[in-house]
């Protein structure tokens, strides 16, 4: 039923899904690989709150983050403002992100900016006390 939903021609029904399917009874790992095909939605919104409900839901960590890296580069500011707090969910994980999200301190929206800022320094500090 999910699937077909998020599959659905009608928008409204895949903002739905992807908003909410992080609360749902649904398998864990399927929801999160569903949300990871959902970032590619062709609305906006779609991929919003694809984004946020993947942070949410905090399963399949490598993939997730390498969804959520591509993400950062969504030419909808609102994904790539969520995409950063969804990736700092996964922690240590998304220490791979780094590079992307440095690259959003220079991004054109300044809530964007300073919020890569401080994602970015964090995600720094983790990876720093990781090195062996």
């Amino acid at each position: 039923e999910l699937l077909r939903a998020a599959r659905s021609a009608n928008v409204e029904s895949r903002r739905t899904i992807a908003s909410v399917i992080a609360e749902t009874k649904a398998n864990r790992a399927q929801a999160a690989r569903l949300l990871m095909t959902m970032i590619g939605d062709p609305d906006g919104l779609v991929r919003h709150y694809a984004a946020h409900s993947l942070g949410t839901l905090g399963e399949m960590p490598e993939d997730s983050v390498r969804a959520l890296t591509i993400a950062l580069g969504d030419a909808d500011a609102r994904v790539r403002y969520i995409s950063l707090f969804a990736l700092k969910r996964f922690g240590a994980a998304a220490v791979s992100a780094l590079p992307k999200i440095q690259k959003l301190e220079e991004d054109s929206e300044e809530n964007i900016r300073k919020s890569a800022v401080e994602i970015g320094d964090e995600l720094a500090l983790i990876a720093s006390v990781r090195k062996p």
